[in-house]
C-alpha cells in the first residue's frame, strides 16, 4: 500500500468510538449477562481482510419460510438508462432440500487494487464464486467489493450481468450492473444507500454480541420495502423483509440472518476464513 493510501486510511473519521480504546460491553442493570471478550474497536478498514488468496466459507442454512432475493439491476445504452427490479425466491428451493443438510457458499478474492474513481479513493477487490450451494449469486459474470476510503467510508458489493441476461432490454449491448451497501462508518441509527433517494437502506445498529459467537461486531439492518412494480408475479416474493448482518475486525462479514414475515428464512454463518 503507498503513503498516500495509507495517510487516506489514517485520517478517516471515527465517530462514536475514540481509536485504540478498549470498548467493554458490560451489561447495565436488569439487562441480561452476556458472556463476551472485550474487543478493540478499530478503524472500519481493518475490518475486511483484502488480501489475495483469502477465502471466506459461509454455511447457509434456511429456517421456517423461504428466503427472497433482490437485485436493482442498471442497464445503460448510448442515451437511455432502464432499471430492472428483480424478486424472486431462490429457484432450486423448489425442486426440494433436506433442512437438515450442510450447504455452502464460498467466496475467494482473487485481486484487489487501490483505485481513483470520480475523485474517490477506492480498493476494488475482485471475486470468485468458488461454491454456491443455492446459486446465490445468480447470473452475476463478475463480482466486486468497492472499498471507498474517503472520509464516508463505506463498502459496497457491485455485480455486472451479460446483456444476455433474460431482464436485459432489448438488443442491449452493454454489460449491467448491481450495487448493494455493506458497510459504513456512523453513528447509532445512521443510514446510507448505495443509490440516491432509494427507500433501501442499511441502518447501523450498534456494537454487539454476534449471534452463535463469543465475540462483538457491528450490527446493521437493511429493510427491503414491498415491491408492487418489479419483475415477479410472486405475491411472496414482493412482500417487505429485512437482513442482518455482523461483522468483526479482520474477517469481515461473519452472519446473516434474513427475516421474512417475522420469522427466520436464511441464515449464513461464517466457518473457515483462509
Amino acid at each position: 500500500m503507498n503513503s498516500v493510501l495509507q495517510l487516506v486510511i489514517f485520517f478517516i473519521s471515527f465517530s462514536n468510538f475514540e481509536f485504540g480504546k478498549e470498548y467493554n460491553n458490560t451489561p447495565k442493570k436488569n439487562s441480561k449477562s452476556i458472556n463476551v471478550s472485550k474487543v478493540l474497536v478499530d478503524l472500519p478498514m481493518n475490518y475486511f481482510p483484502t488480501q489475495p488468496g483469502t477465502e471466506f466459507a459461509y454455511k447457509v442454512k434456511f429456517g421456517r419460510t423461504d428466503p427472497i432475493l433482490q437485485e436493482r439491476i442498471v442497464w445503460s445504452e448510448k442515451n437511455r438508462r432502464t432499471i430492472n427490479f428483480l424478486r424472486y425466491r431462490i429457484p432450486i428451493l423448489a425442486q426440494g432440500y433436506d433442512q437438515n443438510g450442510e450447504y455452502f457458499l464460498k467466496l475467494k478474492i482473487k485481486d484487489s487494487a487501490a483505485k481513483e474513481i470520480g475523485g474517490k479513493s477506492l480498493i476494488r477487490v475482485k471475486l470468485d464464486v468458488v461454491q454456491d450451494d443455492f446459486i446465490i449469486y445468480g447470473g452475476a459474470i463478475q463480482i466486486f467489493w468497492l472499498v471507498n476510503i474517503n472520509s464516508s467510508f463505506n463498502w459496497q458489493e457491485k455485480r455486472i450481468y451479460s446483456p444476455k441476461l433474460f431482464t436485459a432490454p432489448n438488443n442491449c449491448k452493454k454489460n449491467g450492473y448491481s450495487k448493494e451497501s455493506l458497510f459504513f462508518d456512523g453513528n447509532h441509527g445512521d443510514k446510507f444507500s448505495a443509490y440516491d433517494k432509494a427507500k433501501d437502506k442499511i441502518i447501523f445498529k450498534g456494537v454487539e454480541k454476534v449471534p452463535g459467537l463469543d465475540v462483538l461486531g457491528r450490527h446493521f439492518v437493511k429493510t427491503f420495502s414491498p415491491r408492487k412494480n418489479c419483475n415477479s408475479t410472486d405475491d411472496y416474493a414482493n412482500k417487505a423483509f429485512e437482513e442482518h448482518t455482523y461483522f468483526v475486525v479482520g474477517k469481515g462479514l461473519v452472519y446473516l440472518r434474513q427475516v421474512v414475515d417475522g420469522k427466520t428464512s436464511m441464515t449464513w454463518k461464517l466457518v473457515e476464513t483462509k
